[in-house]
C-alpha cells in the first residue's frame, strides 16, 4: 500500500537532538521519492542527500561526497531501511532489522530494531508512524543517544 500511494514529493521538518548539542537543530525541506532513489533537499541549508541501493550522495554548494555502502555497511542498512519503508519494499530491510508492526491500517507504528551486533552499535531503533498509506513521521534513535525526528507534510508542494 505504501509504494502504490506515496506521493513523489512531500515537505518535511526535522529535529535533531543530542546530548552534545546545547539546543536541537531544526531543518526543513522536501523529500522526493523516485524509486530506487530517495532524495532529501534541505531548504534551511544548501544540502542534498540522495540514497540509492548501493551508495549515498551528499552535496552542497561547495562539495560532493559519495559513500559506497560496501565501505560503510551500517550506513547502507540505515539508508536501505528508509528507502524500503518509503517504497514499501520490506525485502531490503529483513536481513538487517527485526520488524515490529502494531496498530491498525488507519493508525500504525512500525519499529525496526537492529538484527546484528554491528548495526546495534550505531542504531537503537527506527520508528515510523503512519495513517493509512501515508508515513507521518519517522524517528531515528542512535545508539549513543542522538535522536532525529522527521515529520512529513502532505500539503501540496508548489
Amino acid at each position: 500500500m505504501l509504494s502504490d500511494n506515496a506521493p513523489p514529493s512531500v515537505g518535511y521538518e526535522e529535529v535533531r537532538e543530542s546530548p552534545w548539542l546545547s539546543t536541537p537543530v531544526i531543518s526543513r525541506g522536501t523529500l522526493h521519492a523516485a524509486p530506487p532513489m530517495l532524495e532529501k533537499i534541505a531548504s534551511t541549508s544548501p544540502q542534498t542527500w540522495r540514497l540509492y541501493p548501493d551508495h549515498m550522495e551528499w552535496f552542497d554548494a561547495n562539495e560532493t561526497r559519495v559513500i559506497r555502502y560496501e565501505t560503510q555497511p551500517q550506513l547502507g542498512a540505515l539508508a536501505n531501511a528508509l528507502r524500503g519503508v518509503v517504497f514499501g519494499d520490506f525485502s531490503i530491510i529483513s536481513n538487517d532489522f527485526n520488524v515490529h508492526l502494531e496498530g491498525t491500517p488507519e493508525s500504525w507504528r512500525l519499529r525496526l530494531t537492529p538484527a546484528t551486533v554491528e548495526l546495534s552499535g550505531l542504531l537503537k531503533e527506527l520508528e515510523f508512524h503512519g495513517n493509512g498509506t501515508h508515513i507521518e513521521k519517522f524517528i531515528i534513535i542512535e545508539a549513543q543517544g542522538d535522536t532525529t525526528t522527521t515529520v512529513l507534510s502532505y500539503v501540496p508542494l508548489p
